[in-house]
């Protein structure tokens, strides 16, 4: 894990976040991102706050062998919980290094982690 954030209000602006699998944990509250780049495989961004990716880039890599990506997994687990992750304008793409395989790599946006998991992706490519 590189980084977990637990502060209200907090804000990230032209930050860098690099892992592999659980890369950022977006463990409660609300959490703000801009501009940020956040690279990793398997659930490599992953919590239960209410947060916002804004204008982000999020770096796929290669997960080991007879593993697949997942960009997010949100862990809300009651319907009434005002909690999400939300990216926004933002790039998903791989990694710039060569992959051989990487036509038989897998990759998701995100998985449900809780019953309730909210995610939504808007005006990203």
């Amino acid at each position: 894990m590189a980084a977990r954030v637990r502060a209200d209000r907090a804000v990230f602006a032209n930050c860098r976040f690099e892992g592999y699998q659980d890369t950022l944990y977006v463990q409660a509250h609300k959490q703000f991102y801009r501009s940020c780049i956040v690279s990793g495989t398997i659930d490599f961004i992953f919590g239960d706050a209410a947060v916002v990716f804004q204008n982000c880039i999020m770096v796929v890599r290669k997960p080991n062998d007879n593993q697949q990506n997942m960009v997010t997994t949100q862990g809300r687990e009651d319907k009434q919980q005002a909690t999400g992750i939300v990216l926004q304008k933002c790039t998903i793409k791989p990694d710039d290094k060569p992959v051989p395989v990487k036509d038989k790599i897998r990759s998701y946006l995100g998985r449900p982690w809780k019953e309730f998991s909210r995610t939504i992706v808007m005006e990203s490519k």
